[in-house]
Formats: C-alpha cells, sequence, structure tokens
C-alpha cells in the first residue's frame, strides 16, 4: 500500500508462480531461476537482479471477472519486444489461432528506467493487442508517478529472498 505520506507499507505478498505479481520480479531476475532453487538454500544463495522499475498490465476478457467469454481471437502478438514480455494465462490455440480461454488472458509486464517509462511501455504493447471485450486497467503505476522520485524504492528483493 502506498500511504497518503508516500511511504509504502506491505500489508501481505503473495508470489506465486503464474501470478501477476510474479510477472515483473521474474522479469527482473537475471539469473537462472532454476540454479537459484534447485539448492533448497534460498537463504545462502544469490540472485543477479535487473535494477530497473518492473510493472504489469493484465489484459482480461470481456466480462470479467464475472463470467469471462472465451473463444475471441487475439491479434498483435508477433511485435518483437525489448524489457517486455507477454506472458499465456487464459489462452487456447483453436484452428491456429490463439483465443481467449479464461478471465485474465495476458499479463503484460515491462522494464523502464522509471515508473512512468514501464508504464508507457506496457500500454504500448497492450494497445497493439485485440480480441473482442478487451479491457485493462488504464491506471498501473499511477500512485508511483505521482510521487517525487526521492520516495521511490528500488523495490529489488534482497539477495537472499
Amino acid at each position: 500500500m502506498i500511504k497518503p505520506d508516500g511511504s509504502l507499507k506491505m500489508l501481505q505478498f503473495n508470489c506465486r508462480i503464474g501470478g501477476s505479481e510474479t510477472m515483473p520480479i521474474m522479469l527482473r531476475l537475471k539469473s537462472n531461476l532454476v540454479n537459484v532453487l534447485i539448492d533448497g538454500r534460498l537463504d545462502k544463495t544469490e540472485a543477479d537482479w535487473d535494477r530497473r522499475v518492473a510493472l504489469v498490465v493484465v489484459l482480461a476478457a470481456h466480462n470479467y471477472p464475472e463470467t469471462p467469454r472465451k473463444g475471441d481471437v487475439i491479434h498483435g502478438l508477433q511485435r518483437p519486444l525489448d524489457d517486455a514480455q507477454v506472458f499465456h494465462s487464459g489462452t487456447a490455440l483453436r484452428d491456429g489461432q490463439v483465443v481467449t480461454a479464461g478471465g485474465r488472458v495476458l499479463y503484460v509486464p515491462t522494464l523502464g528506467d522509471t515508473v512512468k517509462s514501464a508504464q508507457k511501455r506496457a500500454y504500448e504493447i497492450a494497445d497493439d493487442i485485440r480480441f473482442d471485450g478487451i479491457q485493462f486497467r488504464r491506471d498501473i503505476g499511477h500512485r508511483a508517478i505521482r510521487r517525487s522520485p526521492a520516495t521511490l524504492c528500488s523495490c529489488a528483493p534482497s539477495p537472499t529472498a
């Protein structure tokens, strides 16, 4: 949470592979995840992190979260991406086309030197992806952008996290 004075307070942090919270973290991880986890001693493991800001925009299906529509053809996925990824979550392949198959359809995590640049890049990519009924929030990162740079944390996980 971002408190009114601009300071940060962690209430809860759920980070599971496949969750939207994980996408920006995984994009920032330069180390091989398997090598980090295989030892089983995370408290002794050093991971290499990209120091840039990460941000993710979730693209959702028509009528999400109530009864998301399935089967809408997704266009615009072929764009080459620098400092970004498009992770599939609620997609399927039908007759050679990628279609919606769930509520949270795609995740678009991006990296940037600032929150504003990461946000701009994420929305550029999101705007190029099209399917009937697409919906996504347009305010991701807005609170961090409004704050002064002096109050922003690097938000880098500690090497022992």
